[in-house]
């Protein structure tokens, strides 16, 4: 390739991160002679999150907050570091990140909307993740069922088999 656009980028970066080769990403990431949109530090994030490198993940996010790059993260970024929360059962962290996305203004969808449903609930924290839900106004089966195992998981049968008959009607 003669010319590396920043498609070409991203693509080569998310390529070796879905191949697992996550080091090799980094490198590529770090010699990029262009701008680094939030695409390219996603996939990135991403990249350490499927290895289990939570930490790293954490320092590339706040990384990407200082960066010359001037690139604000989006409803994408935001779900990896949610997922990784979630699995984590960091509360502090997950809180952070709902708040910082609430100060800035990211886009709410689907997928981001059942990520902070799923890091409240693992993170014990049912009400907050039942607000949220409960704000939804166009539910889908993922968000259903983040809030239903999230009953299951803190011992809320009759909730959840409440919520269950509600999906169901």
């Amino acid at each position: 390739m003669e010319v590396r656009d920043e498609v070409s980028w991203n693509s080569i970066i998310s390529g070796y991160v879905q191949w697992g080769q996550v080091e090799k990403a980094r490198e590529l990431f770090e010699e990029m002679p262009i701008r680094r949109n939030a695409v390219c530090w996603t996939a990135m994030i991403n990249g350490y999150g499927k290895e289990g490198d939570f930490v790293q993940m954490l320092s590339l996010f706040l990384q990407m907050l200082v960066s010359v790059d001037k690139v604000q993260p989006n409803a994408a970024t935001m779900v990896c570091l949610l997922s990784a929360c979630s699995t984590l059962c960091n509360y502090e962290v997950g809180r952070f990140l709902s708040v910082f996305i609430d100060v800035n203004k990211i886009s709410l969808n689907a997928i981001l909307v059942t990520a902070l449903i799923d890091m409240y609930s693992k993170c014990g924290d049912v009400e907050k993740a039942q607000r949220i839900f409960d704000g939804v106004s166009c539910k889908n089966l993922p968000s259903w069922n983040a809030m239903i195992t999230g009953y299951v998981q803190r011992g809320l049968l009759e909730e959840a088999i409440d919520l269950y008959r509600r999906m169901k009607a």
